[in-house]
């Protein structure tokens, strides 16, 4: 029993006090359910109950701190732009959230920000376990075939993963500077 609390803790805490994401500890897991230390139903109900836990407390957090998160984004963007933001995502909120179960480590912030744009919990809820029913099964298996080395190959894809959208956010900052730089310089 222990050793479910432990990594239902574990998955409570990724992202937010520890910076590995739930996704190692899962296909970990799923080696432990391929040589018998631990029982498939109990690692998943413990897998699940953490990871949810976690994104329902960042969905939270944004709830109750998003007016001061968007204040704060008004004063860097502008207020069109966030208005502009806000639209967008009111638009695709649903399929935002989706798809943040599948953005290994960005799922915190992500899901911050979805508490912090008013989307309703039960629609979060149920999009988040939708989302965990789907990749829960599918990392406990992949853990189980790929044994020690799957947490390992993990990591190196991470790696690449946050160099891409690393670059892409810095391509994104400096359009916006380059766009705030060129209205600001009005025209010519």
């Amino acid at each position: 029993m222990l050793a479910y609390l432990s990594l239902a803790g574990l998955c409570l805490v990724s992202g937010i006090l520890m910076p590995i994401p739930e996704d190692v500890m899962i296909l970990a897991a799923g080696w432990g359910v391929q040589d018998g230390t631990l029982a498939l139903g109990p690692t998943v109900v413990a897998v699940a109950a953490g990871t949810f836990a976690r994104d329902a407390l960042a969905y939270a957090l944004g709830q109750r701190a998003g007016a001061r998160l968007w204040a704060w984004a008004t004063r860097i963007t502008g207020e069109a732009a966030l208005d502009r933001a806000r639209r967008w995502y009111a638009n695709h909120a649903s399929a935002t959230l989706f798809l943040t179960r599948f953005a290994i480590g960005f799922r915190v912030p992500l899901y911050f920000v979805g508490g912090s744009t008013g989307v309703p919990f039960r629609r979060f809820a149920a999009l988040d376990a939708v989302g965990l029913a789907l990749t829960t099964p599918l990392l406990l298996w992949i853990g189980a075939r790929a044994g020690p080395t799957a947490a390992d190959d993990l990591k190196a894809a991470l790696a690449h993963q946050r160099l891409v959208l690393g670059l892409l956010a810095v391509a994104l900052l400096l359009t916006w500077a380059w766009r705030r730089r060129r209205r600001s310089a009005g025209p010519r």
